[in-house]
């Protein structure tokens, strides 16, 4: 759904959202496609702002690996909606893996990774991404053996 946002120079304000805190920035800040929340009065389809975040937005899936490239720590993983993704795992990538003995999530590293495996996946959208290929931010791993109970 569309809606146009009616700015009012002396209301309005504008704010960039960094970790878990709000920035006070100037309208001229936010860039064409830019990931904003606002708020304000909503008459028909126009909102008037009173405040307007922009915010980073994120893909959150979850999906069986399907190959692990180990050569360029690269997942890809075919999501439960049908797509196919690639997963770039970084150093900053957040790896959890459930422990299929106490169900608890540990840290891991990428070599423990299998096809076969499912995965639930955070990465940031960062614009018109290639071939659906994203950095993930944070990666849960189920293996596969959890659900041969």
């Amino acid at each position: 759904m569309e809606y146009q946002i009616k700015l009012d120079d002396t209301l309005t304000k504008y704010y960039q959202i960094v970790g878990n805190n709000a920035k006070e920035i100037k309208v001229s800040d936010i860039k064409k496609d830019a990931f904003i929340i606002t708020t304000g009065v909503e008459n028909d389809k126009v909102i008037t702002a009173n405040i307007v975040y922009v915010d980073e937005m994120f893909l959150v899936k979850s999906g069986k690996i399907t190959e692990v490239d180990k050569e360029n720590y690269s997942l890809k993983v075919l999501s439960s909606d049908k797509d196919i993704y690639t997963l770039e795992i970084e150093t900053t990538t957040k790896q959890q893996m459930i422990n299929v003995k106490t169900l608890v999530a540990e840290t891991s590293g990428f070599s423990k990774i299998k096809e076969g495996d499912t995965v639930h996946f955070v990465a940031k959208k960062t614009g018109p991404e290639k071939n659906n290929t994203y950095t993930a931010t944070k990666i849960l791993i189920i293996p596969q053996e959890y659900f041969i109970k």
